[in-house]
């Protein structure tokens, strides 16, 4: 998830042996800008120069070349490979409406980026008024970790159960549930057996890093329609299957009145369903972790309660 809105403004760089199209991110108008950071710091981790760069992140056109420019900005290949020499920003992160997600490197607390080739260029020496193009620009877009995983779980959106499972069930005719004897209540395996999946991939027309976000049906909540609490229960609930006994399930609701007062003579009874949601990427240092679970109601459903009347001798 990009964090609020950046505008590209092109600057034409003139160079000895090319043209270089360099993309400054910037704010919206009027908005305060972040403050410039030219200078970048690294150490070594692991054998590995890991470099930080400041917060305005900045492009070349793909197929950049090394050169000095005519105002004396020296242009050189910084990273030749982001996959192996990392790069990284401060401050990047991603977060959903119910809980945030942060996903630092785990050899180097910071946001991971990557450019679009994983060839970064390094600008140094420009005057003429244009010292803010001093720093280290990614050749061709530039995406974090955060955003990519981000993109993902934007993009998962499982649907709700279309068909929930009751025992009793109401046919429609002469079957429906009864009071005073627990009513099943379960969501069909088709559904339930399940995992829904996204992948944001970049750049998205010869990807080079990936995340898949996931979501798992993992708990339900019913409402019986009879006025009493949602009902929670863990996993799908159990399928009824002849010679079962009465107990044998862990999602049930016992009706204390039937549904004879209510609209069409039946109650409303839907499920919600909640998933485990969790995301992995293809980066080494970036294996994944959990996201926040997200949950999908099914459509209403009708369900009639009767009552078995006493026979007296």
């Amino acid at each position: 998830m990009l964090l609020g809105k950046r505008y590209r403004i092109p600057v034409l760089v003139e160079s000895a042996v090319g043209v270089l199209l360099v993309l400054v991110l910037a704010g919206p108008a009027g908005a305060q800008q972040p403050e410039e950071r030219d200078s970048v710091s690294g150490h070594t981790v692991d054998g590995l120069v890991k470099i930080r760069v400041g917060s305005e992140r900045r492009a070349v056109e793909k197929g950049a070349t090394e050169g000095v420019a005519d105002d004396g900005c020296t242009w050189s290949i910084y990273v030749a490979d982001d996959l192996s020499q990392p790069i990284f920003e401060n401050g990047v992160g991603t977060w959903d409406d119910l809980s945030p997600l942060f996903v630092p490197d785990q050899a180097y607390d910071s946001a991971r980026l990557f450019s679009g080739t994983g060839r970064w260029f390094s600008a140094a020496g420009c005057g003429n008024g244009f010292e803010f193009r001093n720093g280290i620009y990614a050749e061709g877009d530039s995406i974090s970790i955060p955003e990519l995983v981000g993109e993902a779980v934007r993009r998962l959106d499982p649907p709700g159960p279309t068909s929930i499972g009751t025992s009793p069930e109401d046919d429609g005719d002469g079957r429906f549930a009864v009071v005073h004897i627990p009513t099943w209540f379960w969501i069909e395996d088709g559904y339930w057996n399940t995992i829904w999946t996204e992948r944001a991939s970049f750049p998205p027309d010869a990807p080079r890093i990936w995340a898949d976000a996931f979501a798992d049906p993992a708990t339900t909540e019913w409402s019986p329609g009879d006025g009493t609490s949602r009902l929670s229960c863990p996993g799908q609930g159990t399928i009824w299957l002849q010679g079962m006994s009465e107990d044998a399930t862990n999602c049930a609701h016992t009706y204390t009145w039937p549904s004879v007062d209510e609209p069409d003579l039946a109650y409303t009874v839907d499920a919600r369903v909640w998933f485990d949601t969790w995301w992995e990427s293809n980066v080494a240092g970036q294996p994944g972790g959990p996201l926040a679970p997200i949950s999908r109601d099914s459509p209403p459903q009708s369900l009639r309660v009767g009552e078995i009347q006493a026979v007296e001798s």
